[in-house]
This record gives C-alpha cells, structure tokens and sequence, in this order.
C-alpha cells in the first residue's frame, strides 16, 4: 500500500529521503531492463562479482532496483 502525502521529486531521491528502495527479482536483469527502456525509464545497468543489478527510480523519484534470481536461489 502507498500512502498520500508524501513527497514527490523529479530524478531520483538521495538516500537520505528515501532510505528504502523497491528491489524486484527477475530473470533476466539486461533483457528486463531494455524492456523497460523501451518504456522511457532510465536504468543504470551495474556488474558486480556477485551478480548484476539494475537501478532506476520511479515517478516520484522512489529508488528502485532489478536483481537476477540465477545463482542466488529464489
């Protein structure tokens, strides 16, 4: 659930108003991704050693995250 009141910005919250961040698990972090490009979000894709995240914020500015399910159990 998502409350009113809160406080929208354009680009995405520093983490000292938003210290939390959606993070969604997916199959495929590139090919999600693109489709959400596709869509107009801009997502910073970023490899790790441990795996691969995508991050982007929403409307509002709220951080947001994909991370791959592969390798790390569901």
């Amino acid at each position: 659930m998502i409350e009113t009141g809160g406080c929208a910005q354009s680009g995405t919250k520093p983490i000292e108003h938003c210290p939390t961040k959606f993070r969604f698990n997916v199959e495929d972090v590139e090919s999600t991704a693109t489709s959400l490009r596709e869509r107009g979000v801009d997502v910073e894709v970023l490899h790790y050693s441990w795996g691969t995240i995508a991050e982007f914020c929403d409307p509002d500015g709220n951080r947001c995250a994909l991370r791959s399910v592969r390798g790390f159990g569901s």
